[in-house]
């Protein structure tokens, strides 16, 4: 796909000055008509003189310029070369155009009046292979910015697929250990009940292994890892009540990253003041210009406070990926609440 992007832009380019110089040919036409001149005559002198004159020169010129001069010199911020071999490359254009009008015509067409007549078509062929070189330098620039944009943005999905792959791993061994230990725990108590958490957790890895590659997810479902991931926590901390759920508006036709907010609960749990007193509450509110997951929890204001870390800064990186401004992730701390949320704008 991307040698044939280029190749049309060579065969746009070489067609527009095709057509550039057929104009040229209409204007010998109208004067020639004046002039009582055939065409087939002025056709013939004309396609003869402008294939040395305008075509030799420019094709020498536009790909000094797109092989030689961007690539190898310009981009490589080597100016006075650039310089230097550009005015080489150019007057040698002019040269070989001369060259090539004498070949044609089979006798010396730039000295029939001496220098007076040679350096008027050398210099106007010089300017010719000048401009020519500079497009080939911009097209040249055009393609090589396109093809770093694109390797950019493919490095950095690659990167933050391999942040999401180690978000993963953070997340696997520390968090399936306590839930297995707190479910062992709780088997001699409450069989029925540790088979339940068993299930979720079942559920929850599911989830996090299996179906979390794709670049989005409906919303329900990143509910529903998240539901899992709180039933689970609620063996830690033997209480049912320390998250609260607020949810508004339709969620069905939704979608997100996948775990985009489960950093953002980690984040509550890690840092947070979390007890039946002090739950976590999740809102979620689906309007018709936009959707909004705040997770709000209290804090230790007397404990050192370091929220975020990696988790928030990964998630604003995949927000930012998938929506691009449309979507952004803040933090704040107000009245010993610290309260996290994901803003994402429906597209008009």
């Amino acid at each position: 796909m991307r040698q044939l992007t280029i190749t049309f832009l060579h065969f746009a380019y070489w067609s527009m000055y095709i057509v550039l110089l057929l104009s040229f040919f209409l204007i010998l036409v109208i004067n020639g008509k004046d002039q009582h001149e055939d065409i087939a005559t002025i056709w013939w002198i004309w396609s003869r003189l402008i294939v040395g004159f305008a075509v030799v020169p420019a094709v020498i010129g536009f790909y000094f310029g797109y092989i030689v001069g961007f690539p190898r010199l310009l981009a490589r911020q080597k100016t006075k070369r650039f310089i230097l071999f550009s005015l080489l490359a150019t007057l040698g254009a002019s040269l070989a155009g001369g060259i090539t009008m004498s070949i044609i015509y089979q006798r010396n067409t730039l000295f029939v009046e001496g220098w007076q007549s040679a350096i008027p078509q050398l210099v106007f062929m010089w300017f010719i292979g000048v401009v020519n070189l500079t497009l080939g330098c911009i097209i040249r620039g055009f393609i090589q910015s396109t093809r770093d944009i694109r390797i950019k943005a493919k490095l950095e999905h690659e990167r933050l697929e391999a942040e999401l792959h180690l978000m993963r791993i953070q997340v696997n061994p520390h968090f399936l250990f306590n839930t297995l230990n707190n479910i062992d725990a709780l088997i001699r108590i409450s069989p029925e009940q540790a088979s339940n958490y068993l299930h979720r957790l079942s559920h929850f890895m599911r989830q996090l292994v299996y179906e979390t590659d794709d670049t989005l997810h409906p919303l329900d479902r990143e509910l529903m890892v998240l539901e899992d991931y709180l039933a689970l926590q609620q063996i830690r901390f033997k209480s049912e009540e320390i998250f609260r759920w607020q949810r508004e508006g339709n969620t069905e036709d939704m979608e997100v990253p996948p775990l985009i907010a489960l950093p953002l609960i980690e984040n509550a749990f890690k840092h947070g003041l979390i007890d039946a007193q002090h739950p976590i509450t999740i809102a979620v509110c689906v309007q018709a210009q936009h959707t909004e997951i705040r997770i709000t929890n209290a804090i230790d204001t007397t404990a050192p406070q370091s929220p975020g870390g990696l988790g928030l800064e990964l998630t604003r990186k995949r927000l930012q990926a998938a929506y691009g401004d449309r979507a952004k992730c803040m933090a704040v701390l107000q009245d010993q609440q610290y309260i996290q949320t994901i803003l994402i704008q429906r597209q008009p």
